[in-house]
This record gives structure tokens, C-alpha cells and sequence, in this order.
């Protein structure tokens, strides 16, 4: 049994960008682009201009241009890279967020005290610094 594509409907003029769009002739998206990211690569797109086209050769269902459909793959491609990229940096991120989270938590665990076999300290202002520089060694 061979496989039949799919083919998707694109109008120009009365298309809309849209999820719900089925790509029908019914209901047409508006662009290629959108088209293509709806259903990659596996449909044949025909493409028109409904209301703008002035003959009526111009309203006719026609096979999406291949400089166009270069165009779309392109950016499908880059799109494609730019979420993996993007998934990538995220799962960077949360890794060093947890990282992050468990220094903190390491860190809480230090407890500074003051050494017993020491003298007190004591609290001066910085003015005052003359009478006990004896204090220092």
C-alpha cells in the first residue's frame, strides 16, 4: 500500500495562523511557515491567493515554491536548534541552581564561635584606636 501525504492548504488572503487551523481547503492556514511548523515535511503544501490575485489563473491551488519551501525548512531547522539549545541551557541552569542549593545548605552547617584562650575583645571606635594599639601584637 503506498503512502499517500497529506496535503495542507495555504491561502494567503483568507488563511489563519492558527493551531486550530486544520490546513484544509476549508480552512487554510495563512502562511508557509507556520504550515510547515504545524506539519513537517510530511505533506504537500499548495498555496494561493484568493481575494489579491487579479487573473483567475492566480486562485488556483499550486505547489508551495521551492525557494519558499527552502526558506521554511531553514527556519524550521533553526528553530528546531534554537529549543535544543534552549533545553540545554535550561537543564544548565537548574543543575547549577542545585549546586548552588547545596553549597548554601553546606555552608549553614559552619558555626563561628570565639575562641576561648584568647582575651575578650573589645569594641572600640575606630578614633579611639590610639589607646589600644598597645593591645595589638
Amino acid at each position: 500500500k503506498p503512502f499517500t501525504m497529506a496535503t495542507i492548504y495555504i491561502d494567503e488572503d483568507i488563511g489563519k495562523d492558527e493551531p486550530t487551523q486544520q490546513g484544509t481547503e476549508e480552512s487554510p492556514f495563512k502562511t508557509l511557515q507556520f504550515a510547515y511548523l504545524q506539519h513537517p515535511a510530511q505533506a504537500q503544501y499548495l498555496t494561493r491567493k484568493s481575494e489579491s490575485a487579479d487573473d483567475e489563473a492566480a486562485r488556483e491551488w499550486k505547489p508551495a515554491a521551492k525557494s519558499a519551501m527552502k526558506k521554511v525548512v531553514n527556519y524550521f531547522e533553526q528553530q528546531k536548534k534554537k529549543a535544543a539549545r534552549e533545553q540545554e541551557l535550561a537543564i544548565h541552569r537548574k543543575k547549577e541552581e542545585e549546586e548552588r542549593h547545596k553549597v548554601l545548605e553546606e555552608a549553614k552547617k559552619i558555626v563561628l564561635e570565639e575562641d576561648p584562650s584568647l582575651p575578650k575583645p573589645v569594641t572600640i571606635k575606630l578614633d579611639e584606636a590610639g589607646d589600644h594599639i598597645a593591645l595589638r601584637k
